[in-house]
């Protein structure tokens, strides 16, 4: 993650996250600002609406966010917790404070993939909304494919999913997944057939990026 010139660089691991002030350098000076996080980080995102100060980071059960992040440590603020298999997050720039929680669910079977919003920052969170894929949940289920519209309308989400039965290769289908409605339903825009690779990402490009 980059904030303006593109001196100031976040990283993360997997374990935590590093801010370097001089990115250019040669040999780039990091300062650890993983702070009170715990667990095992999956991703971390600045606030588009204040990159400077406002970052959320997903480990495999938590939310965390930070409202101070150009302080050094800065303080981190537990969001959500007692969650599993959390995988990715998005924000978009034409919401302030909405946020988009994806996971892989294995425990239940007929739901594969879900979200989880919140509108608030992370204050308060919504429940969590199935795209159902199958009838077989899969914990290799593609780690981070979803995206949140860049565009007008922040209700349109993409997702990848499976179609059919997991297991039964002859049936099974990669798809795209369409939602207008915030996740609530998906409408499936595209199928290949079985033997093509999943994708492990989606990226929805900022309004007017051709």
């Amino acid at each position: 993650a980059t904030i303006g010139d593109g001196e100031l660089v976040y990283v993360a691991t997997s374990s935590l996250i590093g801010r370097t002030r001089n990115f250019t350098s040669a040999t780039p000076n990091y300062v650890d600002v993983t702070g009170s996080i715990t667990g095992t980080i999956v991703d971390f995102i600045l606030d588009p609406f204040d990159p400077k100060n406002v970052a959320l980071c997903v480990t495999t059960t938590s939310v965390w966010r930070t409202t101070n992040l150009d302080s050094t440590p800065p303080t981190w603020t537990q969001k959500l917790s007692g969650e599993t298999l959390l995988k990715r997050i998005r924000a978009t720039i034409t919401q302030q404070n909405l946020f988009v929680l994806y996971r892989t669910d294995t425990a239940n079977q007929a739901n594969t993939v879900q979200i989880r919003r919140t509108t608030d920052g992370g204050d308060t969170w919504g429940s969590w909304i199935s795209l159902v894929t199958g009838t077989h949940g899969d914990g290799h289920l593609s780690a981070g494919a979803f995206d949140v519209s860049q565009h007008q309308n922040p209700q349109v989400i993409y997702a990848l999913g499976f179609t059919g039965i997991f297991s039964d290769f002859a049936g099974n289908r990669r798809a795209v997944f369409r939602s207008t409605n915030g996740g609530t339903s998906y409408a499936q825009l595209l199928a290949k057939p079985n033997g093509q690779y999943f994708a492990t990402d989606l990226h929805i490009p900022y309004n007017n990026n051709s």
